[in-house]
């Protein structure tokens, strides 16, 4: 890998670390990242956008090789080279083309599509991790309320204004996880996040009012929170025990934030209601 490096993107003496499954590179005082690339064509999009909107200055940067090719081949596999910089990653409304790949503004298909795989994923998971029985099926129920929610409360079609987001909000100066979604997603993603990986607590209260001061939707807001994105992403990225453990303890507070938030929101709002809220 190192002489790779040094041929490919002509890296002086490229010093390798492995942090938390991810592949660190310092060089000459410089800090990149190797990202293994599984869909070379939604790469392509990302840097055409990155670049035709000048935000280079907000993500960390795609490093082309000496060959002027966004990756590097290496067994068999793609990675892309991206220099970390402190940038301060910003959120822009985007034109959207139709046919964009990054496009994830449609949460009510793509919510049910995500859903029906963890289903058919059930009982493997189960039989390699038997302490997820029935952790797991809670979860499925918390994604199918959300899409419920979803359903009754407004149009299911994909959101008219689109800006850029991110998949991950606790990695969103990675252009690697640069989706196009309506503000809504990112906003309800950070206050998961600042919840069970950097254990604020949050008042129903607060929340609404963020929502009102930002002027969002409060339905997809909420729905947005219902989903439970922090579960599935552990199952993405290989099932450990530990960090179920540490978010199933968490769940309740989050639950009871999301029954007050829901009666501040019928009370100031015209929501749908649903019997199980």
């Amino acid at each position: 890998m190192k002489i790779n490096l040094m041929y490919n993107y002509s890296l002086a003496n490229p010093i390798m670390y492995i942090n938390n499954n991810k592949i660190y590179i310092y060089n000459n005082y410089e800090k990149y990242l190797l990202q293994e690339i599984n869909n070379y064509e939604e790469l392509k999009e990302i840097s055409t956008l990155i670049t035709s909107n000048k935000l280079e200055s907000h993500y960390y940067n795609i490093i082309k090789t000496n060959n002027n090719e966004l990756t590097m081949k290496y067994n068999n596999k793609e990675y892309v080279l991206l220099k970390i910089s402190n940038y301060n990653c910003i959120i822009k409304k985007i034109e959207l083309n139709n046919n964009s790949i990054l496009n994830r503004s449609n949460w009510y298909y793509l919510w049910i599509k995500k859903n029906d795989y963890i289903i058919s994923i059930r009982e493997k998971i189960i039989k390699e991790n038997p302490k997820v029985d029935g952790i797991i099926d809670y979860y499925i129920g918390m994604a199918e309320n959300s899409i419920e929610y979803l359903k009754v409360n407004m149009d299911i079609g994909a959101s008219r204004n689109i800006y850029t987001s991110s998949k991950r909000y606790s990695d969103i100066n990675n252009p690697i996880n640069i989706v196009l979604d309506c503000r809504e997603r990112l906003f309800a993603e950070k206050i998961k996040v600042q919840l069970f990986e950097q254990k604020k607590f949050f008042q129903a209260e607060y929340i609404l009012n963020l929502i009102r001061k930002y002027e969002l939707n409060v339905n997809r807001v909420y729905a947005r929170l219902l989903y439970p994105t922090f579960f599935f992403d552990i199952i993405d990225n290989n099932l450990k025990i530990k960090q179920i453990s540490e978010i199933t303890k968490k769940t309740i507070l989050y639950e009871n934030i999301l029954k007050e938030l829901n009666l501040l929101l019928k009370e100031n709002y015209k929501i749908k209601k649903i019997d199980w809220l």
